[in-house]
């Protein structure tokens, strides 16, 4: 509801839901509870279930979300650059566009910028 409060169009996208913590005890045991609670608020099952603190299923959160940009690329018309922005500054000169993986950090180091 608070979306669609900022942004009409924003709220009538396909929303994917992000359970964050799931490395900490008491969330892992309340996982179900909370999974049924905001389907049921979000009014969708797209709840994903992560720990950004552990790195524990953000590869999987990473690969379904691209996935989901995909179809609705295809869906729209759009290719997911042209739907989310175009291209992104790293920094260090490159250009990422949106969709690709960013490169490794240098060894030992971090990327120029960040």
């Amino acid at each position: 509801m608070e979306l669609s409060l900022f942004s009409p169009a924003l709220a009538a996208r396909t929303q994917i839901v992000i359970i964050n913590k799931i490395d900490l005890p008491h969330v892992r045991e309340k996982l179900g509870e909370l999974r049924a609670q905001l389907a049921k608020a979000a009014g969708h099952s797209r709840i994903f279930a992560l720990s950004a603190a552990t790195g524990e299923r953000v590869e999987d959160l990473m690969q379904r979300v691209r996935l989901q940009l995909d179809k609705m690329a295809v869906e729209d018309g759009a290719t997911p650059t042209e739907m989310f922005g175009g291209t992104l500054a790293l920094g260090d000169g490159q250009v990422l566009d949106e969709m690709e993986r960013l490169p490794p950090p240098p060894r030992g180091g971090r990327r120029a910028g960040r």
